[in-house]
């Protein structure tokens, strides 16, 4: 079976070395067994509910990632296993794996033989060695798995040894040799038969029919086997069709033809094409009533009515009257072929000229859809639909209610009233559009600009400024404080008092002088080095 393994914590630390440079080796040297169902954890140091230690096993790596462990246990011991555990010689728990389902249980008269693939998702497996790689595994049954010694060819072929393997290389040899050995008449394996018959059997079939099956040399009149002939006759009398027919078809594709074409009963009703161009029908030998042309081809004849193509004429009537030509086209003709409804193309060509107006074109506009836009009246109102959509309906001056909507003279108005324009905007109008709470923006502070950091000021838009900062004291001294923006006069300063040290009398800062560009200050006291905040407000 295969399984994934969980390295422990105190694992991977083993397989540091001591330089802490790379890996050293390991040797796993005991299996721990236990009935416990559990979930492995990289910081397990102890197996739970392990009830056994095994030191009997063996093992190699198979792969950078794999090993192959087999642990061995002769005791009458009766025990269930689901976890196992893998320790080093020192006694650390390498690495541990756990499921809830049974791996093994073994019976006091069975031997356990357990051999599993471990591998490892993140360790190399080839830093793990084995403490006993030498004990033997018990011989191979068909019940239980063990050492087995591979058969040879000679062995393989001769079929009687229960005890050794077969490879495939003596597998192939023995099964071949005993094919060819069976070939053979009553061997039932005979592979040069078929259905019993050796190939000389399907050779001479005349022979072995008793007669000469049809062939070329039986094929002939009254054979019965003709085969060049259909409904009787060879293929020469399909080939020459203007011989068996006794004259030459039309060629549908263009042809001259001579003489005369008669369609119907000669003498009787019939229709006739001429050598000379006419088509016509006949009642008796002479009465025309239908040609396809003259001696020039110029014309349809039908009753005696004429139609001219090749002179753009049409004629009618028992008179030859002519019914159409360029000369008789035109208004009250009847036949003015150029007019629909009366009308010249022009009238349809210039619709703007024709309406007095240019229509608007609905939808496929700049950010528009191909709509179709629809206006009509509800019964009461206009009503707009786009496509299926409603959109409403359209309010328009009557459907005020004797109201005033009146937007090019900028006021709204309602029963005569004006809600809002230019005549009643203003002071104590209550619509004083520029007015918050009655007072124009002027009245309001707003900050136009502003430095923030330590050192910053405030401008308000009536003109105040607020300036913040510190000055720097020295003992028993003037200090000069600037401000960072100036002032049209010089402002009020305000700064904390120093707090009295040592009790003394003297411990005062004085303001001394003030400046539209700033103040100087007076430590009389016994400390020094002292940053004074102040903050300045004025015009």
């Amino acid at each position: 079976m295969g399984l994934t393994a969980i390295v422990t914590n105190a694992g991977r630390a083993a397989l540091v070395n001591a330089a802490n440079t790379g890996t050293r080796a390991v040797t796993i040297a005991q299996v721990g067994l236990s009935g416990t169902a559990l979930t492995p954890k990289a910081g397990a140091t102890v197996l739970p509910g392990q009830f056994k230690t095994i030191a009997t096993l063996s093992g190699d790596v198979v792969a950078d990632d794999t090993i192959h462990l087999i642990v061995r246990d002769e005791s009458a011991d009766v025990f269930t296993v689901r976890s196992l555990a893998l320790y080093l010689a020192d006694g650390t728990l390498f690495a541990i794996y756990g499921q809830a389902d049974v791996l093994l249980e073994k019976s006091a008269q069975a031997l356990m033989l357990l051999a599993i693939d471990i591998r490892f998702e993140d360790v190399d497996a080839t830093t793990i060695t084995f403490g006993d790689t030498n004990f033997l595994n018990p011989p191979a049954t068909t019940e239980r798995q063990g050492v087995v010694e591979l058969a040879t060819v000679a062995e393989a072929q001769a079929g009687i040894d229960a005890l050794r393997a077969l490879t495939p290389q003596a597998a192939r040899s023995a099964i071949l040799g005993w094919l060819l050995a069976q070939d053979g008449a009553g061997s039932g394996v005979d592979a040069d038969l078929l259905d019993g018959q050796h190939g000389s059997y399907y050779t001479n079939i005349a022979a072995r029919l008793g007669y000469v099956p049809w062939g070329p040399t039986n094929d002939g009149a009254g054979s019965g086997l003709d085969a060049d002939l259909l409904d009787g006759l060879d293929s020469s009398y399909f080939v020459n069709i203007p011989a068996r027919l006794g004259y030459t078809p039309v060629n549908k594709a263009g042809d001259n033809v001579t003489g005369t074409f008669v369609f119907g009963t000669a003498g009787g009703n019939r229709a006739e094409a001429r050598a000379s161009g006419d088509l016509h029908t006949r009642t008796g030998p002479d009465n025309g009533i239908l040609r396809f042309g003259d001696s020039n081809a110029r014309y349809i004849e039908y009753n005696g009515s004429r139609f001219y193509f090749n002179e753009c004429e049409i004629y009618s009537g028992p008179s030859n009257s002519l019914t159409w030509n360029a000369g008789n086209d035109g208004a009250g003709s009847g036949l003015d072929a150029d007019l629909l409804d009366g009308q010249q193309g022009s009238w349809y060509a210039d619709i703007i000229g024709r309406l007095g107006y240019a229509p608007v074109q609905q939808g496929t506009g700049i950010g528009q859809r191909s709509n179709a836009i629809k206006i009509g009246w509800n019964g009461s109102k206009l009503q707009l639909t786009v496509d299926t959509y409603d959109q409403g309906n359209i309010v328009t001056e009557p459907n005020l209610a004797n109201s005033t909507l009146n937007v090019n003279a900028a006021y709204v108005q309602r029963n005569n009233n004006h809600l809002w324009g230019p005549d009643n905007d203003g002071s104590g109008s209550g619509l004083d559009a520029d007015l918050l709470d009655g007072f124009q923006a002027d009245a309001f502070a707003r900050i136009t600009a502003q430095s923030i950091g330590s050192t910053g000021y405030l401008v308000l838009s009536n003109g105040l400024k607020i300036v913040y900062g510190t000055v720097q004291l020295t003992q028993d001294a003037y200090s000069y404080a600037t401000f960072p923006i100036a002032f049209e006069s010089a402002p009020a300063v305000v700064f904390p008092t120093i707090d009295t040290v040592n009790n003394s009398s003297d411990q005062n800062t004085l303001l001394t002088a003030r400046t539209m560009n700033g103040f100087t200050v007076f430590q009389a006291a016994d400390i020094s080095n002292v940053s004074l905040p102040y903050i300045a407000i004025g015009r």
